[in-house]
């Protein structure tokens, strides 16, 4: 995702995205530590925060298509729906398998 296919206004909303969605990961990463520090472990650790990474990643990509600043104005005489479904495709393939990984190796231990 380069800067320089994207104009003005969706720079700004991708920013705008960006600090969102921070702000929504620091929150949820606040909450598991406050959850964890009062005893209520809702999964082990590394993969409670690949989980959180995951969702919040995903919602900053869902967004920024739903917001049409994805994909820069130069990318519209080509197929950006395909480009963007296949990319949403591949990072949910790549999460599943990371968490997959996370969670055979807690059962593991």
């Amino acid at each position: 995702m380069a800067k320089k296919g994207l104009d003005e206004r969706q720079i700004q909303i991708r920013d705008s995205i960006g600090n969102q969605t921070f702000i929504l990961l620091l929150y949820l990463l606040l909450i598991d530590a406050a959850l964890y520090g009062l005893g209520f472990r809702w999964i082990n650790y590394p993969a409670n925060i690949m989980i959180i990474l995951s969702i919040c990643s995903g919602i900053y990509v869902i967004r920024l298509i739903a917001a049409n600043a994805f994909l820069g104005p130069s990318a519209k005489t080509q197929r950006p729906l395909l480009k963007a479904v296949l990319t949403v495709f591949l990072a949910i393939l790549v999460s599943v398998a990371i968490l997959t990984f996370f969670i055979s190796q807690a059962r593991d231990l």
